[in-house]
């Protein structure tokens, strides 16, 4: 059976639970970094931004890694993070900003992205961007097309399932200009943590409703 083949029935339940009442704020809360304030709300001078758990068919959920320069100022320089980036003037809807971000950040064509739905939409005040992450699946190839890219790798599906769990580590936080415990997720040498953590544990939850098998 093909890989396509066989992740039908993972993106048919995947799609019905993304339909159904989602984990959310719950979610969010429990990798929130502490003094975070985690809004059900869009507050009205939030920047827009789209992110994508982009699911490659063979190879779990393709996460990147920020580079990070000496002379340009970005807030979330060298750390890890899902494909997206904010909505442009060029964007008729976020569905378009996240589609052409993966293109432009792993060189991902828009015909080779399903896009299967979304989930919770988060603020993030340190950059004061609202996003909304979306889920999609591809088996297309990746690889870093951005000079905002460092490197890309792919998190398993069932490692996310079965053996990632949240863990606190500590962490220099800008916002506050000391080293705290954070909560993250810590695969192989990534600490997975902030707004990128928030959303992994909300699919995560959603995974726990799955049967491992639909994720070989």
């Amino acid at each position: 059976m093909s890989s396509s083949q066989a992740s039908i029935p993972l993106i048919s339940h995947l799609q019905s639970l993304l339909r159904q009442p989602l984990p959310g704020h719950r979610a969010h809360l429990q990798m929130a970094p502490p003094s975070r304030q985690v809004l059900p709300y869009r507050p009205y001078d939030a920047k827009i931004a789209a992110v994508t758990v982009l699911i490659h068919r063979s190879k779990g959920i393709v996460l990147i890694c920020r580079a990070q320069h000496p002379h340009h100022r970005d807030v979330h320089a060298g750390q890890i993070a899902l494909p997206g980036g904010k909505k442009e003037p060029v964007d008729s809807s976020l569905k378009a900003t996240a589609l052409r971000e993966i293109h432009e950040e792993i060189g991902i064509p828009p015909s080779h992205i399903h896009l299967i739905g979304h989930l919770t939409p988060l603020y993030i005040p340190v950059s004061q961007y609202w996003v909304l992450p979306f889920v999609a699946t591809t088996e297309h190839s990746f690889s870093a097309h951005s000079p905002e890219l460092a490197s890309t790798f792919n998190l398993p599906l069932k490692t996310l399932h079965s053996s990632l769990t949240p863990i606190k580590c500590p962490l220099y936080l800008s916002s506050l200009d000391r080293i705290i415990d954070v909560p993250c997720y810590r695969y192989r040498r990534h600490i997975i943590w902030g707004a990128t953590a928030m959303i992994l544990r909300e699919f995560q939850m959603l995974l726990h409703l799955l049967p491992v098998d639909l994720l070989e």
